[in-house]
Parts: structure tokens; C-alpha cells; sequence
């Protein structure tokens, strides 16, 4: 069960503030990113330029791969789930346009098992729509408040 789709929209953020939101891996990820559930995050490891996490929620968690040594992408790559297949990613590029940014977010997931049959068809029907929103606002608040 493969989804892959590109959505571009333009955010009040700054590419590194879009960077900066995507690898911030403190206790505040979960407040800056709603959709993640506090009890289903835990940093592994941190770099530089990569981090190991995982984070989701109760049904739908999964062990990522950050890589941001790219000014402007941060790629993370699914390790390991419950729902999706290992290797595949998601990607955030963010170029200067204006005073904010233009953001391109790739998605590409391969989904198994049960809880990846339930998300499927979600992803299909509905997943450009939700996550443009779910980036654009997100980034947006960043660029508002900082966090």
C-alpha cells in the first residue's frame, strides 16, 4: 500500500525557521507538532545534522531518521512501525521567498499491517488536503510565536 504525493505552499516562516521547527527535539516538539502524543515521543539519539526518534501516537507511532545536513531539507526515514514499512521518508524543502518560505513536503509511505490498512485510505483520499494544513499552520504559528 504506497502513498506518495508533493504538496508546495508559502509560509510567513523562514527556511530556518521551518528547519528549526522540524529538528527541535526537546520536551517542546509535542507542543509545536499537535499531532504528537507526549507518552509516544522519545529521542534515541541526537547529531549535529541527524536525530533518532521516535514519535506518533498510541496506534500509530514510528521510529524515525532525521537528517537535516542539507541547508533547507530535513528528510526523516521511517525505521521502524507498527504501520509502515521501513525505508521509506518524508522530506521538508524550504527556500527564501520574501520575508517567509516556499515549502515543498514529499510524502512517500508504504503502509503494512492491519493499522497501516485503517491510515491507507485516509492517505489516499485525503492526506495533500491534511498535511499542507496541518505544515502551513504549523509553520505559521512558528513564525508568529517563535515556538
Amino acid at each position: 500500500m504506497d502513498a506518495k504525493f508533493t504538496v508546495e505552499f508559502d509560509t510567513a516562516a523562514t527556511p530556518e525557521q521551518v528547519v528549526g521547527a522540524l529538528t527541535d527535539f526537546t520536551g517542546n516538539r509535542p507542543n509545536v507538532w499537535k499531532g504528537l502524543t507526549r507518552s509516544d515521543y522519545q529521542v534515541h539519539s541526537i547529531g549535529p545534522t541527524s536525530a533518532d526518534v521516535t514519535e506518533g501516537t498510541v496506534k500509530f507511532w514510528a521510529r524515525e531518521s532525521y537528517d537535516w545536513s542539507q541547508p533547507g531539507r530535513v528528510t526523516w526515514t521511517c525505521r521502524e512501525s507498527k504501520f509502515l514499512n521501513p525505508g521509506t521518508t518524508m522530506q521538508v524543502v524550504a527556500t527564501p521567498n520574501g520575508s517567509g518560505s516556499h515549502v515543498t513536503y514529499d510524502f512517500h509511505r508504504n503502509f503494512r499491517g492491519f493499522r497501516g490498512a485503517t491510515l491507507y485510505p485516509f492517505i489516499k483520499l485525503t492526506g495533500k488536503g491534511y498535511f499542507r494544513k496541518y505544515f502551513k499552520s504549523t509553520f505559521d504559528r512558528v513564525a508568529q510565536t517563535g515556538a
